[in-house]
């Protein structure tokens, strides 16, 4: 037992026939340390699983029940402080000689780290680290299907790269840390323009990309025209000091003009 706790793991034991969970190590690391006693019956410990994810291990459980796979899921369990810890849940289940299920052991781990190492990586796959808006990649899918779509059911869409002036000037006289909060804020006020439908991300550099659905003729220049506005009216604070920014815009529409990104 002494060789459990140390681990961090928890191991239980699950009696399908009466829904007893037993466990034994880490029980306060994965379920809190207030008082609040371990889930000690299946339908419990269900209920501490959070309900984005009890489907996926009641699919998993499903499978091995049925003899499709081994069982070897990873789920988020809520501790008694309502905070979720990550746990990858593996185990097996076995059979008396008429066929009904004997009782189930497995072990649960906490696997926060790695989970949070992955989302992270995730999202710099599809976005830009500094903005949280798309990066080029995830940006010229978005374009290439919205080009699909317009061509299959002749609905106008347009494209505008947004280049922010003399962003390299800024950086000379204030330091990169001004410039990239130039690039959040410019960022922030075309969210404050654009609809919801709408999407931006950023080309790199002082340059954001804004893919415009279902737009009339005009909508392109109108947008621009805003956004110009929004981005000069006010300044922008930094170093304690007020920044005047403008920006330079370029509109292309599509299927007419272009039917490639």
């Amino acid at each position: 037992i002494a060789a459990i706790v140390a681990s961090g793991d928890l191991v239980y034991t699950w009696d399908l026939a009466t829904d007893r969970i037993d466990w034994i190590g880490a029980v306060g690391q994965v379920f809190g340390t207030n008082g609040t006693p371990a889930p000690q019956s299946g339908d419990l410990f269900n209920g501490r699983i959070n309900p984005e994810d009890l489907p996926l291990r009641m699919q998993a459980l499903s499978e091995h029940f049925t003899g499709v796979r081994n069982y070897d899921c990873e789920y988020r369990v809520r501790s008694s402080d309502g905070s979720f810890h990550w746990v990858h849940d593996r185990g097996g289940v076995g059979f008396s000689s008429s066929g009904t299920p004997v009782p189930r052991s497995g072990t649960l781990r906490i696997v926060n780290q790695r989970r949070q190492v992955q989302a992270q990586l995730e999202f710099l796959a599809n976005y830009d680290e500094l903005t949280g808006h798309y990066n080029k990649l995830r940006l010229r899918e978005a374009l290439d299907h919205a080009l699909a779509y317009s061509v299959r059911y002749s609905q106008n869409g347009a494209f505008l790269a947004v280049g922010v002036d003399q962003l390299d000037r800024i950086n000379t006289a204030y330091g990169y840390e001004v410039g990239d909060t130039i690039l959040v804020e410019v960022a922030n006020r075309l969210d404050r323009c654009l609809r919801t439908t709408d999407v931006i991300g950023r080309l790199g550099g002082d340059r954001f990309g804004i893919l415009l659905h279902a737009c009339g003729e005009q909508d392109p220049v109108l947008i621009g025209e805003r956004i110009l506005q929004r981005i000069r009216e006010i300044p922008i604070q930094a170093v304690g000091e007020q920044i005047h920014v403008t920006a330079s815009i370029g509109a292309i529409s599509f299927p007419d003009q272009s039917r490639t990104s």
